[in-house]
């Protein structure tokens, strides 16, 4: 349409598989402007836990081509075993969320029915 808008796709691939409770990965990763940094997010979607959201802490070790494989030491540990091949959403991470036990929605309203309510969310499982 001409807008000038663009929007980056990056994302990565599981390398070698990796078991339930792995700390470790190996990814290769797609169109990235910049190398990963120290604690961004990322997020796999697991056959049987659908969207769950991982951090890095540490870059093990990166090769050097145009689509680097990354050796990452992840957190939380895998919450289900993945695959090589199995897609990782870099550009737009996902989780499945709910409020945290004990948590109930604070709600005041103003003229015109307008609110501002805090929320708190924690991962679902």
């Amino acid at each position: 349409d001409g807008s000038g808008y663009s929007q980056a796709t990056v994302y990565g691939e599981i390398t070698e598989a990796a078991a339930l409770g792995a700390g470790i990965i190996k990814m290769r990763v797609y169109g990235a402007a910049r190398p990963l940094r120290w604690s961004d997010w990322f997020s796999i979607y697991h056959p049987t836990k659908g969207w769950r959201a991982y951090r890095y802490w540490e870059v093990i070790s990166k090769t050097e081509e145009m689509n680097p494989v990354y050796t990452l030491a992840i957190a939380p540990p895998l919450r289900e075993a993945v695959t090589a091949g199995t897609r990782v959403e870099l550009a737009r991470p996902m989780c499945c969320m709910k409020f945290p036990r004990g948590f109930t929605l604070p709600w005041q309203y103003e003229g015109n029915y307008q609110a501002r309510p805090t929320l708190q969310f924690v991962e679902a499982f």
